[in-house]
């Protein structure tokens, strides 16, 4: 055992077992990036939907909106987390019963030609500043460059934003418990974003009159997602409650800059084509699992939930721990039972919570039970997609640790995607996120992973790297220092990553030999929900603290750019928050 400095503001040394060489290994040749899939893109052509649906502890009635009429919802708690609904336009009897109520709930329509003018703001309110103050020069430019009767995507972000750092302080001086912390973080979120009622029924009656083509509202961000006209959404930035209006990014069209068209900007999974697919998981020694098992610790009672390409929930080693009760959200398609047409969020959600059989278990945290969200459409990064994800997994779906194997923009810091994740932070809910698949440069963070520390005294994100059966990291696996934080840790950990054992997509018995970091954090997410069923009471930080605490070192001695504090070590973390569990 050897003894070093523990992590910035964590107070006593971590100590860990000693360290096994680290070599850097490259993809042989062969080795296939799964790239953008020929043929039509469906989520392209995918009609226009509302989202109605009400956070638990909160159900209240809404409005499903039809052409042909109102219809009451929200009557029972499956019908409220009913996440889209499709909606054909709006007749004439239906508008105007709309329009004579001013009813606020989220109505939305395909696109209409010939609007009428657009009314004045709502309340008789006046635009209080210059035009665009609140968009950036470069977006406002591609608006006015636009034909008038084309409609833009923007998220619209409002200034009245909750104060998480003020709740953070309360929370702590109060000494809450994980549970109660969830719970007062989602009411405040939803206590400011019903103060925006007035602006939602102002973009009510410009949807009946044809500027708003639709739009969405969400409360993990008090931000709005807006189909429009330009001249509406150049309007909207003069408006003293808006603060910041962006496009929507969609990396399936326009991606980052410097980034190719024909790969994709999430961390995908690498695949061999003419390797064995392993017959036992090594990842599960590696890692300690079995261990656990024996003693009785699988994840039984947490709930992991996947924000990625979807899931493919009659493959034999998920279709058991799936939450049928609000257990799946797809926020593009609506479609209203898991699936997965890529294959990547299958394959990651499985090393965290696949069930098996002996020799060929898959998942870490097999006890625990899964929900997902479609955040990723075709392992796409879409901003729009994810904020709504992370809302309604937040709000709605109640996981106790998400796994976000995802992220973009290697070796820059792209903060967009901050404030949902100082919201999830903020109510206790641990987030996997993989380093990324842009090594082996110094400096090759992507984000989310490599965000700063979210709050005051935190320890950064859970990023994970990708390790083999040797110790060795993955050449792709991206390396730290973070551009976001260059003097906090990154990686976090490292978890297996290579030639693992993952489930297939492509039918409901198979699977693959798979590697990336994606599956690395899979892992991860796993671990956490065995060190949760535990220790219920155990915070983020101190989960964090845990794996860091009791890794096994790889490479240089102490925590590195390479592999973090090292692979990480399950028993022995169980070890640590027993004695430790408050």
């Amino acid at each position: 055992m050897k003894r070093w400095t523990s992590p910035p503001g964590r107070g006593a040394n971590i100590r860990r077992t000693p360290a096994r060489t680290t070599t850097i290994i490259r993809m042989r040749k062969g080795t296939r990036q799964r790239g953008a899939t020929e043929g039509p893109d469906p989520d392209s052509r995918a009609p226009r939907y509302v989202g109605l649906y009400s956070s638990p502890g909160n159900l209240r009635p809404a409005l499903r909106c039809h052409g042909d009429g109102l219809e009451a919802a929200g009557k029972s708690m499956d019908a409220a987390r009913t996440p889209l609904f499709r909606t054909p336009l709006l007749n004439g009897k239906t508008a105007a019963i709309l329009f004579l109520l001013g009813l606020s709930c989220t109505v939305g329509g395909r696109r209409r030609d010939g609007s009428t003018p657009m009314t004045a703001p709502a309340s008789g309110s006046r635009v209080s500043r210059p035009e665009g103050a609140a968009i950036a020069a470069e977006f406002a430019r591609t608006l006015r460059s636009m034909p008038p009767e084309r409609f833009a995507e923007a998220l619209v972000d409002l200034a009245d934003q909750a104060d998480l750092d003020a709740l953070r302080r309360r929370f702590d001086q109060q000494g809450l418990s994980r549970s109660r912390r969830r719970r007062e973080t989602i009411a405040a979120l939803e206590e400011v974003a019903a103060r925006r009622r007035p602006l939602e029924a102002w973009l009510d009656r410009e949807l009946l009159s044809g500027a708003v083509d639709v739009w969405r509202g969400y409360a993990i961000v008090n931000r709005l997602y807006i189909s429009a006209k330009p001249s509406l959404l150049l309007e909207m930035a003069g408006r003293p409650e808006v603060a910041n209006i962006f496009p929507v990014r969609d990396d399936r069209i326009s991606p980052a800059p410097g980034e190719e068209r024909a790969q994709e900007r999430v961390p995908f999974r690498l695949k061999a084509d003419d390797r064995p697919v392993p017959q036992r998981s090594w990842a599960l020694d590696a890692i300690g699992a079995r261990e656990a098992w024996h003693e009785g610790w699988d994840g039984r009672g947490i709930v992991v939930g996947s924000l990625d390409t979807g899931v493919a929930a009659k493959h034999v080693s998920l279709s058991e721990n799936h939450r049928q009760t609000a257990g799946w959200f797809d926020p593009l398609r609506g479609t209203t039972e898991p699936n997965d047409d890529h294959g990547h969020g299958t394959e990651t959600l499985g090393c965290a919570v696949g069930r098996g059989k002996e020799p060929g278990e898959v998942g870490i945290g097999p006890g625990a039970t899964w929900i997902a969200a479609r955040a990723n459409p075709r392992n796409f990064y879409n901003s729009h997609a994810m904020t709504a994800s992370a809302d309604w997994m937040l709000r709605v779906g109640g996981a106790d640790v998400v796994l976000c194997a995802w992220g973009h923009d290697p070796g820059r810091c792209d903060v967009s995607d901050q404030p949902v994740f100082r919201a999830l932070r903020l109510a206790e809910v641990v987030v996997a996120l993989p380093a990324g698949n842009s090594g082996p440069m110094p400096g090759s963070a992507e984000t989310p992973a490599g965000l700063a520390p979210l709050f005051k005294g935190d320890l950064p994100p859970l990023s994970v790297a990708a390790a083999t059966s040797t110790g060795a990291i993955l050449d792709s696996s991206a390396r730290g220092p973070s551009p976001c934080s260059p003097e906090t840790q990154f990686p976090w950990v490292s978890a297996p990553g290579f030639r693992v054992r993952v489930p297939s997509s492509v039918s409901v018995d198979s699977y693959d030999s798979a590697d990336g970091t994606s599956l690395a954090a899979g892992y991860v997410a796993g671990a956490a929900a065995v060190l949760l069923q535990r220790c219920p009471s155990l915070d983020v930080n101190r989960l964090e603290e845990a794996l860091a605490r009791t890794a096994t070192d790889l490479g240089q001695e102490g925590p590195d750019n390479d592999s973090g504090y090292g692979m990480i070590n399950l028993p022995a973390a169980l070890r640590w928050v027993a004695q430790n569990c408050h």
